[in-house]
Formats: C-alpha cells, structure tokens, sequence
C-alpha cells in the first residue's frame, strides 16, 4: 500500500493506493489554514478505510506545490517524516500536474491553474494521448509560472485546451470572454483535484524504481515566502 499526501491548497486531500494501482481510498476536504490539526486524522482515516496500517506502507507520494506556502510545508514535513520514519521511498509531484492528470484521456492540452494572489495565476500545462491512454505518459509542456491573467490568455493561444484547477472567478470569465469556446472549462465539481490522482502519478514512479531523497525534495514554491520576500 502507498499513502499520497496534498496539503498545498486550502483544498486538501488523502489516498492510498494498492501495488497494482488500484486507489482504496481517497478523501478531500476543505481544510482551508487547519492542515496542522486535520492531515493526521485524515490519514488515519483513509488507512482504515484502505484496511492498512503505518507499517503496510511501501512508499508516500507528497504533492510539492506550487500553492500555500504554510501548506506545502506542513505536507511535506509529514511525507518526509513518515517516508523516514517508515524507511519507505518517496516520491514527490507537482500540485498541477495532479489537478490535471484527470484529464489526461481528452488528447488535448490541459492548463492547470491555482489563485497567486495580487491579481495573478500559476500555471502550467500538460498533455498525454488520446482516449485509452491514463495510463500513459503525461508531459509537462508549460513549466510552472506566475502569470496576469491577460498574459495568461495569451499563453493559452487560440487552439482547443481543457483549463482546470482553482483559478479564481474573475479568470475564468475573462478566459471566457478572450477565447471563448477554444477553452473547455468543465464544472467545479469536475475541477476538484483529488489525490487519487497524486496518488497514481506517484505509483507509477515508485513501481518503475524511481524516487526522491527527502533530504533534499524541495517544494516548488514559483514565488518565495511573503517572509522571505519582505526581507528583500
């Protein structure tokens, strides 16, 4: 059993996935700024749900931003804590590339994006193959990056994509109104990122070997702190 972690919004998630990909149990919630106080009792939950215990754990799957500073932080202190505790590999993925990998079926390309606060978005796109092809490579095209949302309609060109994740309102009216039927926007329900998703994503590297050293596992941040920005 494998444990996936996401802790980088105020939309915060749980799951464990069995050896052969199947996910047991998936939990999201809105945690908004308790992540402290409700990861650990979330986790508990869904390895029972999942009929494992800590020890049952092969591997933690931690999603590393971009997102709430604070959020990151506490997700991946307890990913790495575990993985280390556990002597269990670990395995760390990008916020949007989660967000979007729910869509990875469609052949098209997909923009992720989350709220950065002062009017601008962070984004990234992604693309796989068409119908059939979950379970095939999803590729980063657009790297992470913080944009307004004019450049971000920009960026997004005029060919047919699928924009998902937690842009706030003002941007998806605006890409609607710049682009309008170019871009599939589906439902909130449909954009929701679940970490069944981490948790696939995380499997499949984790199968084939691949992990990351959580000494040195880095949170992808895109803008610093707001501490770190004000002692500039």
């Amino acid at each position: 059993m494998y444990l996936a972690i996401d802790s980088t919004t105020a939309l915060a998630g749980v799951a464990t996935i069995s050896s052969d990909g199947t996910v047991e149990a998936d939990v999201t919630w809105r945690a908004g700024r308790n992540h402290t106080a409700e990861l650990y009792p979330a986790i508990e939950e869904v390895l029972r749900r999942g009929k494992a215990t800590r020890e049952d754990l092969l591997g933690i799957i931690v999603a590393v931003g971009p997102g709430s500073f604070t959020g990151i932080r506490i997700g991946m202190a307890t990913a790495k804590g575990l993985a280390i505790g556990l002597r269990v590999p670990l395995v760390g993925v990008g916020t949007l590339e989660a967000a979007t990998y729910a869509f990875a079926w469609a052949g098209r390309l997909v923009w992720g994006a989350l709220d950065a606060g002062r009017g601008q978005v962070v984004v990234a796109a992604f693309e796989g193959e068409p119908t059939g092809s979950a379970q095939g490579q999803w590729r980063r095209v657009v790297e992470e990056q913080i944009l307004d949302p004019e450049a971000f309609c920009s960026a997004i060109g005029g060919g047919e994509v699928i924009l998902c994740g937690e842009p706030p309102d003002g941007v998806l009216e605006l890409v609607r109104e710049r682009l309008g039927d170019h871009v599939t926007i589906p439902s909130k329900a449909a954009r929701v990122r679940r970490p069944g998703a981490l948790a696939e994503l995380g499997w499949k590297r984790l199968i084939d070997g691949d992990s990351d050293d959580p000494m040195n596992l880095a949170p992808l941040y895109v803008r610093p702190p707001a501490a770190l920005e004000k002692k500039r």
